[in-house]
């Protein structure tokens, strides 16, 4: 219905190929690895480094960044091995490239999605790769077979990623949304905390805003809280409980 209501609005619309609408690898433009997923005895870790320098160059500093160190331990010592999540490194390489020219890391929880951090070299921004890449990851979160139909992600309201994800489909959350601190960062209290920009999306091309059930929503943020701020109770913490005196009463997220 919302497709039949998107296209009668339209003078016309461009044709996809299958193969790029649903992120098939075969017809991707760039090259992507995943290095989680090969395990620690097929790791390259040259390739990792590599990936690494990339992620450091953009989130060196800020609320949303780990130290370098804090990351490659977590790959290195398979901190997400077994766990009812699944969880992506992949290294991206143009076919002409030898070193990675840019990074991507997500979860696949159960019920949702959530990116973590995203970096295009500036030679490879520009020319379409994020559309690609957003499929890709869409993708390979829906083989995890987690039951996840969209996923969540964070922007800092200090740099310019916002509008980009907004043009190609994820909303804002209208809620505020203060950031928890990352267990390698030092530590402040909820009143400290950032305000970030808390954006969803349904996997797919989308023809309207999603209609996210704040019981969803607030089960989705809950994975977060505890896998990724690791809250051992999500539930009783402040940002949780601000998220759910914010909703109040309605039955969806605004």
């Amino acid at each position: 219905r919302e497709m039949a209501g998107y296209l009668r609005s339209q003078d016309g619309v461009p044709l996809v190929p299958l193969a790029d609408y649903i992120g098939d690898t075969i017809a991707c433009r760039l090259q992507y690895n995943d290095l989680y997923a090969s395990g620690i005895e097929k790791l390259d870790l040259a390739e990792l480094d590599a990936v690494l320098e990339i992620y450091a160059q953009s989130f060196s500093h800020g609320p949303t960044s780990v130290s370098v160190d804090s990351f490659r331990n977590s790959i290195i010592n398979r901190r997400h091995k077994g766990m009812p999540y699944a969880y992506h490194l992949l290294s991206i390489k143009t076919e002409r490239s030898g070193r990675p020219r840019g990074m991507a890391s997500f979860f696949t929880f159960p019920g949702v999605a959530f990116g973590g951090y995203l970096v295009l070299d500036p030679s490879i921004r520009g020319k379409g790769h994020l559309t690609e890449l957003i499929r890709v990851r869409e993708r390979i979160a829906i083989s995890d077979d987690k039951s996840a139909t969209g996923w969540l992600g964070e922007c800092d309201p200090k740099d310019e990623s916002l509008p980009a994800f907004l043009k190609r489909g994820f909303h804002e959350v209208n809620v505020e949304y203060r950031q928890p601190p990352l267990h390698d960062q030092p530590q402040y209290s909820f009143g400290d905390a950032p305000v970030l920009h808390l954006i969803y999306k349904e996997f797919g091309d989308t023809f309207k805003a999603p209609r996210l059930s704040t019981q969803k929503f607030l089960s989705m943020m809950s994975w977060v809280y505890r896998v990724i701020y690791r809250i051992d109770s999500p539930e009783a913490c402040d940002y949780y409980r601000d998220l759910e005196k914010q909703l109040n009463s309605l039955q969806f997220c605004p």
